[in-house]
């Protein structure tokens, strides 16, 4: 799982990625679907954190 964390922030940085692309417009390769992917992927890897941390006691 770690790998695959590293990997979309990996991606997501690049200067090819999601929130850098902009840097570079003719290199950007995104459009509205990638970044509706990378909303879905963070919004789902927040609400990991958040059971987990709940599971653990570090949040009431």
């Amino acid at each position: 799982m770690k790998n695959g964390f590293n990997s979309l922030y990996n991606y997501t940085s690049d200067e090819k990625g999601i929130r850098h692309a902009l840097l570079d417009d003719s290199a950007a390769k995104v459009d509205e679907t990638d970044a509706l992917f990378m909303f879905g992927a963070c919004a789902a890897f927040v609400s990991y954190l958040i059971g987990k941390a709940r599971a653990n006691g570090l949040l009431t």
